[in-house]
């Protein structure tokens, strides 16, 4: 009872109450483990008291109590351990001690609350990701994954967490979706509570970098809560949807799928956002989706050009290539599109450009020009910007693509109308 005050728990300390404690968790009476144990479980949760238990033995004996058939010893070790777990030396030596297997073992009981420590700590070892194998080897995967559909909201975010952090492991990745995680994962998008979403939405993003996976999420629903996710006030869950749907639409067969879901309206508006992660996975988004003709109108009709005529001259490179892309696959063959592409600005970012020692930049910038080079007003503009001597520098360029938008742009301007 005194451990519970923070105050009291720095006295039993200082009075040198740990190693007697730690003697009592082995003691013959259940009822004395379960007091000492309880008062281990209020002393932690203050750094110092927490390696104090550790170096004085306190781990072996907590780990035999999570395999105590005494569902209150079971419950009182599994929460004194949540708490050692979030100290990353303690988590190391709790592996070391052998304590994944009981932990593990410990997931699919009937106590709710031993649950919520269980995976909790669970939660806590996936922070350093050197645990990943050994806790997949233990068998928690088919667990966690059937945590998602736990009556508990908190069981479910740790449970959440546990998966967002495993699914950084390119193999991991894969038996996630071989349990089913997936589509437990796509469930929890349109769960109530904020913070299950995120890392559900960051777990998805995970999974989505593997090609494995990118088909399985689209047909198992995810697209429609990540685009939803679009529009969320929460900014970094805004970031991961948003490089999720990338991620996804960098698969050939995904593109169509995406924009019927209507990911073009929500991707549009955060070409806006001055978050560069943002801009970087909206822009790329894009950028995979406009390889389509028939997408390139609803792109054009959400706004997109104002915002990608500042973002061709933006300072982060990949972002850069991204929106001169899209701008450039926007006014390939549209006439109309090509217009509006000159009078919403992208003439003059692209002019700028034919300066760029960024290959991928240059190439598309010099496409884009001879892209638009075919109206009588562009034309215009194009000699008094200077575009002309750019132009037939690029004609020694040592890429035979840039060699030939130049020479074709030339050729453009010249022509007579």
């Amino acid at each position: 009872n005194l451990a519970v005050n923070a105050e009291n728990s720095a006295r039993i300390l200082e009075e040198g109450g740990v190693p007697p404690l730690v003697q009592l968790l082995r003691s013959p009476a259940k009822r004395i483990q379960e007091n000492a144990c309880l008062a281990m479980r209020n002393i932690t949760g203050n750094g110092p008291n927490e390696l104090k238990i550790v170096m004085e033995g306190g781990l072996p004996p907590l780990i035999s109590l999570m395999r105590s058939p005494l569902k209150n010893l079971q419950e009182q070790a599994a929460a004194t351990i949540r708490n050692l777990s979030a100290d990353d030396v303690i988590k190391v030596k709790f592996v070391q001690e052998g304590g994944l297997g009981p932990l593990v073992q410990l997931l699919d009981v009937t106590e709710p609350l031993t649950r919520e420590h269980v995976v909790a700590a669970l939660a806590n070892l996936t922070m350093d990701n050197a645990n990943d194998d050994s806790i997949v080897q233990a068998g928690a995967l088919q667990s966690l994954v059937s945590l998602l559909k736990d009556p508990s909201v908190r069981t479910q975010e740790h449970a959440a967490i546990c998966l967002r952090n495993l699914s950084t492991n390119a193999e991991i990745k894969v038996k996630i979706v071989q349990k089913g995680g997936l589509g437990a994962l796509v469930t929890l998008l349109q769960s109530p509570d904020i913070i299950v979403r995120e890392h559900c939405t960051v777990a998805l993003r995970n999974l989505s970098s593997a090609d494995e996976n990118k088909a399985q999420i689209v047909k198992d629903g995810g697209l429609p809560p990540l685009i939803e996710l679009l529009d969320c006030t929460e900014e970094h869950v805004v970031v991961e949807a948003a490089v999720a749907i990338q991620n996804l639409s960098m698969l050939s067969g995904n593109e169509a799928p995406i924009v019927q879901a209507g990911a073009i309206r929500g991707l549009v508006p955060l070409l806006a956002s001055e978050d560069p992660t943002i801009q970087d996975a909206a822009s790329g988004a894009l950028a995979n989706l406009s390889s389509f003709a028939d997408h390139d109108d609803r792109i054009v009709q959400a706004g997109a050009l104002p915002h990608l005529a500042k973002l061709c001259l933006s300072p982060h490179v990949v972002i850069s290539e991204h929106a001169t892309a899209l701008v450039r696959n926007l006014t390939a063959y549209n006439a109309e599109v090509k217009m509006r592409a000159f009078e919403a600005g992208c003439l003059q970012p692209m002019v700028q450009l034919l300066r760029s020692r960024e290959r991928i930049i240059l190439q598309n910038s010099v496409a884009t020009i001879r892209n638009l080079s075919f109206h009588p007003e562009v034309k215009v503009r194009l000699v008094e910007d200077g575009a002309v001597a750019h132009l037939v520098g690029l004609l020694s360029s040592a890429d035979v693509e840039v060699q030939e938008h130049a020479a074709a742009g030339l050729r453009n301007i010249m022509a007579e109308s």
